[in-house]
């Protein structure tokens, strides 16, 4: 309905709208005057528009006035008010954790209040800090190495311990002729022994299965048949010696490998020797 014809045109035009609403001057001063008991009270909220410097300067200009109402609703005044507690932690430890103390910056600039705050650190701690502990790993093997594989050689072999090793030693090199890789896989390799670990070149079932290849395609690794034996081992100590003594007369044409012809040829002689003419 509006108000009366000669009240309105007493107001300003552009004030027109803002008193449609009312209809006589009893309810247009009623609402002024509920107006002044509210003035200064009310506070604007920042606009989802407004810049990030607008939105700061908001916070500290209206924040402390609203903790009195709003309590644990909002942030505290400053990062260090943050207060947080942890069962078995003495209040030092927290405040010098270098963790609590860069939380409580990050929780002020989010607007965190102390007990969302205290929340958030709380799970951190229980729930995901833990999934980030270095998983338990098993400890390294033990090795079986020098003086303890001599040991166990002699215990397995129980007297023939000598023999044994030398006719492995032996069956190694001719086994090397045809499969080159063996030595790789006994130099590098490992087997369990035990609750332990030793070189594959090392354990004494390997030196049962080499040696036990010998016997059953019949080259001879011992060095026990006659002439046959005995020429054998005579090739096997040429070969070791023209391989690693730097004073025998062949062993620089050894060195040559491949640029040897004449010498790789005669080496095989001496191969063959150890295993009978085989």
């Amino acid at each position: 309905m509006g108000l009366p014809a000669e009240v309105l045109s007493q107001i300003p035009q552009e004030y027109h709208s803002s008193v449609e609403k009312f209809s006589d001057i009893g309810s247009l001063v009623k609402s002024h005057s509920e107006l002044e008991k509210y003035q200064g009270r009310s506070v604007a909220i920042p606009q989802e528009t407004d810049t990030p410097d607008v939105k700061a300067r908001w916070k500290i200009d209206h924040l402390p006035k609203l903790n009195p109402v709003l309590g644990d609703m909002l942030p505290p005044p400053k990062p260090e008010d943050y207060e947080f507690k942890f069962d078995g932690v003495t209040p030092d430890q927290v405040n010098q954790d270098k963790v609590i103390q860069l939380f409580r910056g990050g929780a002020h600039k989010l607007g965190l209040s102390k007990a969302q705050a205290q929340g958030v650190a709380e799970f951190f701690t229980k729930e995901i800090a833990p999934q980030f502990k270095p998983q338990e790993t098993a400890p390294p093997p033990e090795f079986i190495t020098g003086d303890a594989v001599k040991g166990i050689m002699a215990e397995v072999f129980k007297g023939e311990a000598t023999q044994q090793i030398d006719e492995y030693k032996k069956g190694v090199m001719v086994l090397k002729q045809s499969i080159p890789e063996i030595e790789d896989f006994l130099n590098e390799g490992i087997g369990p022994y035990g609750q332990k670990y030793m070189a594959n070149g090392d354990h004494p079932v390997m030196v049962k299965i080499i040696n036990l290849f010998g016997k059953m395609t019949g080259a001879d690794f011992s060095g026990t048949t006659g002439a046959n034996a005995e020429a054998g081992k005579t090739a096997h100590d040429e070969i070791m010696a023209i391989m690693h003594d730097k004073n025998h007369p062949k062993h620089e044409r050894f060195l040559k490998g491949s640029g040897d012809p004449q010498m790789q040829e005669y080496l095989q002689e001496l191969w063959r020797a150890t295993t009978g003419g085989r």
